[in-house]
């Protein structure tokens, strides 16, 4: 089994950088967006669709708890690849 985790950076107009990780739940067999600092976590099936929801998401949470929430970047980056033993 393959667990690969992206990093994506929100970076909002005034430099300020928001960590997201998007990690695969193999045993419920959904991608899972989580950030402490925005706070999020939202998951769907698809990674694709995940993404796209965090883009969506993501302006509107940054308002919601009193940060910028116009002109910023995500950049979704691979940023660790683990092999895993299956369980059992």
């Amino acid at each position: 089994m393959i667990d690969i985790q992206y990093t994506t950076q929100c970076t909002d107009i005034k430099n300020q950088t928001y960590i997201i990780q998007l990690m695969r739940d193999d045993e419920a067999q959904v991608w899972i967006a989580v950030s402490d600092e925005i706070p999020m976590v939202l998951e769907h099936e698809s990674l694709d669709i995940l993404k796209q929801r965090v883009e969506l998401a993501t302006p509107e949470l940054l308002e919601l708890n009193g940060l910028p929430g116009n002109g910023f970047v995500l950049d979704f980056q691979i940023t660790d690849i683990k092999t895993l033993a299956p369980h059992g």
